[in-house]
Parts: C-alpha cells; sequence; structure tokens
C-alpha cells in the first residue's frame, strides 16, 4: 500500500508556502534522522517518475491533493494545462533563499523553510522584498541545499546576512509572474487554448517566421530562442529547442515571453478563439512527439 503524506512525518506539518522537501528535512533535522532515513522518503515521491496531468491530479496516488498543490510546484503547470512528471514539480536542483524573508519566518514561524518559488529553477528575485535570490547563506557561505535550517536563526542574527542583498529589477516581473502561475487557485486550464493564446500572442509580438501575421503562419523559433536567452540569460540546447525537443519547463519560459503577467493572460486565455488554437496545430508550434505533449 502506498502512504500518502498529508503530515510530513509524526513531529512537522509543513508551514503555509513551504516546498515540501523543504519539510522532510526541517523533520530529519529536528529528529535526528540519517540521511538515508531522509533520502528513503523523498524517493517515495520523486524517483516513481510519475506523470501528472492537470485533470486527473485527484488519481494520483502518492499525493494528497492539498500537498500536490499548496507545497509542490504543481499549481505553475497545471495553470498553464501542462503536464508534467515528478521531477517538475518537486525538481532536485540548486535552492536560492532570500535572507529577508529568511528573517521574516523565523519571526513568525520560528523557523526557516525553503519556499516553493526558491526550488523552481528560473525564480531570480523575491517579489516581496525585490532582492536577487542568493544561493548561498550571506554569513557562513554554504550552499542553500546544504543549510541546517536550524543553524539559520544564528546566521540571520547577524548583520551582514542582509547588509549585500542587491535589488533585482531585470527578473522581477517574471519572478512575479511565475509566482501568480503557483498561486493560482483555480481550475487547470485547457492546455489547447493555452497553446492557441501563446501563439497569437507571439505572432501579434512579431515572431511570425518572416514578419508573417497570419493564420497558419509559423514561428520563428530562433527569434523566440535569442529572445528567451536575453530574457533569463538562458543556456539552452540551440539543436534541441529548434527540433521541437522541448519540455515543460521551456513552456512555462516561451508563456512569460507571450503573457508577461497573469491579467494579460487571464484576458487572452478567455479571447481566444478555437480558429487560434487550430492555426496552432496547422504551423506546428508546440506540437509534442512524445507523451510530453506541450514543449
Amino acid at each position: 500500500m502506498v502512504r500518502k503524506w498529508p503530515v510530513v512525518g509524526n513531529s512537522v506539518i509543513p508551514i503555509p508556502d513551504e516546498f515540501i522537501e523543504s519539510a522532510f528535512r526541517r523533520e530529519s533535522e529536528i529528529l535526528s534522522y540519517r540521511k538515508p532515513r531522509y533520502s528513503n522518503r523523498l524517493s517515495c515521491l520523486v524517483d516513481s517518475r510519475l506523470v501528472v496531468c492537470p485533470d486527473e491530479r485527484l488519481t494520483i496516488s502518492r499525493f494528497e491533493p492539498t500537498l500536490l498543490e499548496n507545497h509542490t510546484l504543481y499549481n505553475l503547470y497545471a495553470a498553464l494545462g501542462l503536464p508534467c512528471d515528478v521531477l517538475d514539480i518537486l525538481p532536485r536542483g540548486v535552492w536560492k533563499i532570500c535572507p529577508a524573508c529568511i528573517r521574516d519566518d523565523i519571526n513568525e514561524y520560528g523557523v526557516a523553510f525553503i519556499h516553493r518559488m526558491w526550488a523552481f529553477p528560473r525564480a531570480k528575485c523575491c517579489i516581496k522584498h525585490g532582492f536577487k535570490l542568493q544561493d548561498k547563506c550571506p554569513v557562513c557561505d554554504v550552499t542553500a541545499k546544504r543549510h541546517n535550517f536550524l543553524d539559520y536563526y544564528k546566521c540571520s542574527r547577524r548583520r551582514k546576512f542582509c547588509d549585500r542583498l542587491s535589488p533585482e529589477s531585470m527578473f522581477l516581473e517574471s519572478s512575479i509572474f511565475f509566482d501568480d502561475l503557483l498561486q493560482n487557485a483555480t481550475c487547470p486550464a485547457s492546455f489547447a487554448r493555452v497553446r492557441g493564446a501563446v501563439y497569437t500572442s507571439l505572432l501579434e509580438q512579431g515572431y511570425g517566421a518572416h514578419g508573417v501575421n497570419a493564420v497558419g503562419a509559423e514561428i520563428d523559433k530562433l527569434a523566440v530562442y535569442n529572445e528567451l536567452i536575453g530574457t533569463f540569460g538562458l543556456k539552452l540546447v540551440a539543436h534541441k529547442w529548434l527540433g521541437d525537443e522541448f519540455d515543460s519547463l521551456s513552456c512555462v519560459n516561451v508563456a512569460f515571453l507571450a503573457f508577461r503577467n497573469i491579467s494579460n493572460f487571464r484576458e487572452r486565455l478567455e479571447k481566444v478563439a478555437d480558429d487560434n488554437c487550430l492555426a496552432a496545430i496547422r504551423a506546428r508550434f508546440l506540437v509534442f512527439h512524445s507523451d510530453m505533449f506541450w514543449c
């Protein structure tokens, strides 16, 4: 029988907006678990390589719905109608922190933790304070991934914990868009309509191949590729991007390029017509060659 996780272990309940892996880590530190026990418990969620589809979210046996929506990155992809595997909603990459938020969390909850957005690979900026997210503690220089949560209290009391923070305006707009998707509490969007809305928006912005702005026109993928590199500083693999070998994370990037903010996204989603959706298919825009059928 597969165990579900409405509560992490016997002692630690996830804090609002806490990334689920952060809760596992905090429990391990409080109860002095050895690393293998923590890793094995997390593997119950990650190593299964489940594919998460928005309209089938209640059938995923390893997740309680509230855990999936409130403590993973699921909502960010579901808001765009995207399927994603477990490593999308529970990324195992670098964590980042906002020291100012760490101080606020310690004052409010008595403990530091990793917010969901800090685990998202494209998150660059704290939308609350406007500071660039850090991948290391400013005091002890330990990476956020390795830092002991209980030690953040001691580090946060040092003056330089927040002294070196720099305002980050370049990535603020994209960070707000991603966070708005993550906090989305509405029903998941239809993939077909989102794809049609992205397609028409990019055409209107001049990304049609050879300047074409007409139904069925192809999107100039090279122009989109170059714009994403300039916007996010991404190290994208050109031959995969131009050869239609996309993933859900790439799709989120393209969605930001198309909409820029959540209000524009919702407005365009309401106005998109069936003809726009069919035009995107005829133009072979974001048509999949695998079971990951968007990007």
